[in-house]
């Protein structure tokens, strides 16, 4: 479950990075981030407990895989956008962005098939 959780932080940070296309949560987190002095992660995390308190009236219970979520995605995703540089030609973000798909998808196989629960937006 924790490598699948910090996978799809690390496979986030490379779509930031190759500037090709995001995800909708990701195109929320990079907006604010511009906005505010949070970096991606933090942002990613502190919606992610917002959303946790949303499921109150669901009467939705989380579970160790929703708070690994929240902790590990963040942390992960700020830790690749720390690591991969900014500003790189096109052909150095083709490759990348095409790796980062098949990344996201096998990290969300993995984290899923771990079974310890949903991801607070998932929920």
């Amino acid at each position: 479950m924790f490598v699948g959780l910090a996978l799809y932080g690390f496979s986030l940070s490379v779509m930031v990075r190759t500037c090709l296309g995001v995800n909708p949560w990701s195109v929320l987190y990079e907006g604010l981030e511009r906005h505010t002095p949070l970096s991606f992660g933090m942002i990613s995390a502190l919606l992610g407990v917002f959303v946790l308190l949303l499921w109150i009236p669901l009467a939705q219970k989380p579970t160790l895989g929703t708070f690994a979520n929240i902790i590990v995605v963040g942390f992960s995703s700020d830790l690749g956008l720390s690591l991969i540089p900014q500003h790189l030609g096109l052909p150095a973000r083709v490759v990348p962005a095409v790796g980062c798909v098949v990344l996201n998808g096998l990290s969300i196989a993995v984290y899923v098939g771990a079974r310890f629960g949903p991801a607070p937006a998932t929920g």
